[in-house]
């Protein structure tokens, strides 16, 4: 949902002022928005999953072909997206947490940068 500055919704953001993440595949955990007034939304389970609207609340099919983006760290791991953010060129830094039974401790760090079209 996005919120007009009284506090009301803003009925020009998707349907009534939110967007359903039907096709998202997990829980959100964080949300950037670009220069643009282009929100990505991130989450997911088992890979980092993100989804950009424009500024209407339809889904950006220019920031990637097959919504939303799934970002996997190897075989047998299981990532969880925690935070976002979006750098002075506009790419997005996403990271969390992934396990990996590969690691001593079996967790570590998940970190990626996309460099989202238009």
């Amino acid at each position: 949902m996005r919120l007009l500055p009284d506090g009301n919704y803003d009925t020009s953001f998707g349907s009534s002022g939110g967007v359903p993440l039907t096709k998202f595949g997990g829980k959100s955990e964080a949300v950037v928005v670009d220069a643009k007034g282009r929100p990505t939304v991130g989450g997911g389970e088992g890979k980092f999953s993100l989804i950009r609207y424009d500024a209407n609340g339809k889904v950006d099919h220019t920031f990637a072909k097959h919504s939303p983006l799934k970002v996997g760290f190897g075989s047998g791991t299981q990532a969880t997206l925690k935070a976002m953010a979006i750098d002075s060129k506009g790419r997005i830094l996403a990271a969390g947490s992934v396990t990996d039974p590969a690691l001593k401790s079996g967790v570590g760090v998940a970190l990626t940068r996309i460099l989202p079209g238009n």
